[in-house]
C-alpha cells in the first residue's frame, strides 16, 4: 500500500484536535464550544485511521497484535 497523505493528514488534525480538547476548558462561549465538540470528534476520527492503518499492514500477525 502506497502513503496515503491525505489519511496523514486528517491524523494530524485529529491529534491537534484532542489537545485542544485537553487544554479548552468548557465555560459556554461559542469559541469555547466550537473547539470543545470539534475536540470530541477528533477522538473518534483519530482511532478510525489508526485502525484504518493498522489492519492494512502487510504483515500483520498474532505477535504484532499482542505487542
Amino acid at each position: 500500500m502506497d502513503r496515503n497523505f491525505v489519511i496523514d493528514v486528517l491524523r494530524i488534525v485529529a491529534c491537534i484536535g484532542v489537545l485542544i480538547l485537553h487544554v479548552m476548558g468548557f465555560d459556554g462561549s461559542l469559541i469555547n464550544t466550537l473547539f470543545y465538540y470539534s475536540g470530541t470528534i477528533s477522538i473518534p476520527l483519530f482511532f478510525m485511521i489508526s485502525g484504518f492503518l493498522v489492519l492494512h499492514k502487510k504483515d500483520l500477525n498474532v505477535r504484532y497484535i499482542l505487542k
